[in-house]
């Protein structure tokens, strides 16, 4: 290959590496954004669900019951 080809190569590279770059650089922002959001209502129940905010409180607490359970059966 020519110096002629070598450039028209590189330039070729560079342009669809820049329109890829475009294209799909700019997803880190929307997905951070996305994972906050997601971690911001995680915490908050669905207060129009009532019955089904409460199972969930209640599962939440199954590992910390389980485990004082078993550390008590090991002490005594």
């Amino acid at each position: 290959m020519g110096k002629k080809g070598k450039v028209i190569s590189f330039f070729a590279v560079g342009l669809s590496s820049l329109a890829l770059w475009k294209k799909f650089g700019n997803n880190k922002k929307e997905y951070k954004e996305d994972v906050k959001s997601t971690f911001e209502k995680a915490g908050k129940p669905e207060l129009s669900h009532q019955e089904n905010a409460d199972m969930v409180a209640e599962g939440s607490q199954f590992g910390v019951q389980y485990y004082n359970k078993k550390k008590s059966h090991q002490v005594g």
